[in-house]
């Protein structure tokens, strides 16, 4: 059983989200998985969360960019 609350919402908006992080990201020449300073890092496009070594974990994709910049 997962806990998450709204799967069929999840389900939606994930494609949705990807998308538009995917183009955040693709205007610096990154991918949703991609390396940093040499480190893999990952984002989660529905909760927004990423983590890697090299950055400091969070959540926000403007949170991201600011920190790759």
């Amino acid at each position: 059983m997962s806990n998450r609350l709204d799967q069929v919402r999840e389900e939606e908006e994930t494609p949705k989200r990807a998308e538009y992080v995917r183009g955040k990201l693709e205007e610096l020449g990154l991918e949703i998985r991609f390396q940093f300073k040499g480190n893999t890092i990952k984002l989660w496009p529905y909760s927004g969360w990423f983590s890697g070594k090299g950055l400091k974990d969070g959540r926000g994709i403007e949170k991201l960019l600011g920190q790759l910049k």
